[in-house]
C-alpha cells in the first residue's frame, strides 16, 4: 500500500513551482505541485495520458486547450491526453494542486518547443528537435531539443537527464 501525506510535502520556491511525486505505479502517477506567488506549470501536453488537477489550497488559473478558468480549492479540472494544459498562480497566496496522470505519461511536450508564434512549427523543425532524453532517476523519456528543467514525473533536475542514442 502506498500512502502520501500531502500536508507534509508542501515546499515553495520563489523562482519555480515545486513538484513532488506522491505515488507512482506502472499505470499512473500522482503528483503534488506547490506554487508560490507568480510561479507556473508551463503549457505542455502528454500524448498518451489524461490528467486530473485537484486544487487543495488557494486559487489557480488553469488553462486546458483554448479555455482558461480560475479555480478555487476544492475544484477539479480535467485535461485530456494530447491537449495542451498549464497552471499559473496569479493569486497573492500559495496554491497546492494534486495531479493524477493515467496512464503513466510516455512523454511531455512543451508548448514552447512545438509552437512558434501563432502557427505550428514547420514539420522539418519539429523533427529536428525530437532528441530523446531519459531521466536517470525514474526512467521517464522526454522529447525535445533540450531536457526539461525538472522531470515532470519524479522532480529530478535537468542534470539527471541523459541523451538516448
Amino acid at each position: 500500500m502506498q500512502i502520501a501525506e500531502v500536508d507534509k510535502t508542501k515546499e515553495f520556491k520563489k523562482e519555480s513551482m515545486v513538484k513532488k511525486v506522491l505515488i507512482s505505479t506502472d499505470k499512473q502517477v500522482v503528483s503534488q505541485m506547490n506554487f508560490d506567488v507568480g510561479t507556473e506549470l508551463p503549457m505542455h501536453k502528454h500524448p498518451n495520458a489524461d490528467e486530473i488537477f485537484y486544487v487543495i489550497e488557494g486559487k489557480a488559473e488553469v488553462t486546458i486547450g483554448n479555455e482558461t478558468k480560475e479555480i478555487n480549492a476544492g475544484s477539479i479540472a480535467y485535461g485530456p491526453a494530447g491537449v495542451f494544459h498549464g497552471i499559473v498562480n496569479k493569486s497573492k497566496g500559495h496554491v497546492v494542486v494534486v495531479a493524477v496522470q493515467s496512464p503513466k505519461p510516455e512523454a511531455t511536450i512543451f508548448y514552447k518547443d512545438e509552437v512558434k508564434g501563432t502557427g505550428y512549427a514547420d514539420k522539418k523543425e519539429v523533427k529536428k528537435e525530437k532528441t530523446k532524453w531519459k531521466c536517470t532517476v525514474c526512467g521517464y523519456i522526454h522529447e525535445g531539443a533540450e531536457p526539461p528543467e525538472v522531470c515532470p514525473v519524479c522532480g529530478a533536475p535537468k542534470e539527471a537527464f541523459v541523451k538516448v542514442e
